[in-house]
């Protein structure tokens, strides 16, 4: 399939999946692709994606997507995320927490990347916290803290990530038992 093509099936799953999504090559070598599959944590759903050169932008969300919650993790290599107006770098295991009623653009290098992206009702995160809203558009290192502990639950759900059975999987099972 040519590059054009690729990418247009690429562009036409995200407009079925949400509705709105605009994606154009970000280089010339004819490196852009990019594919999603289903992916779901129990209630929330998701998708695994796999993208190099390109950058998809949408608008804010409607219909069933209004008021979602959708984090980002890259589970392989670098992304960039326009959410908020701020310009987030995720690097593999990273995480942004993104807010459907705001636009947003991520764009892949030449490199690639294979993503997870899940949904979750905005109100789980004002039950949580307080000003819930805060939370978006950050950077949220997936090798620290509790954005470690988050990543690697995350990473289950990767079924083609090649650290499953990690030891971060292991003590976090550990501890949850």
């Amino acid at each position: 399939m040519s590059e054009l093509g690729a990418l247009n099936q690429f562009e036409q799953s995200l407009r079925e999946t949400y509705g709105a999504f605009d994606t154009e090559p970000i280089d010339t070598s004819g490196l852009s692709s990019g594919k999603m599959k289903p992916a779901a944590a129990g209630p929330f759903k998701g998708f695994q994606i796999q993208a190099q050169a390109v950058r998809s932008s949408r608008p804010a969300l409607s219909g069933h997507w209004t008021d979602r919650a959708f984090i980002l993790m890259s589970t392989y290599g670098d992304v960039v995320v326009r959410h908020y107006d701020r310009e987030i770098g995720l690097s593999t295991n990273d995480l942004v927490l993104m807010d459907s009623r705001e636009p947003c653009t991520i764009a892949v290098g030449d490199d690639g990347t294979r993503s997870l992206v899940l949904a979750l009702p905005s109100d789980m995160l004002s039950q949580i916290r307080a000003n819930s809203d805060n939370l978006f558009g950050h950077h949220i290192a997936g090798m620290r803290g509790a954005g470690r502990m988050l990543s690697a639950v995350l990473q289950s759900l990767d079924a083609d990530d090649e650290t499953e059975g990690s030891d971060d999987a292991i003590a976090l099972s550990v501890t949850m038992s």
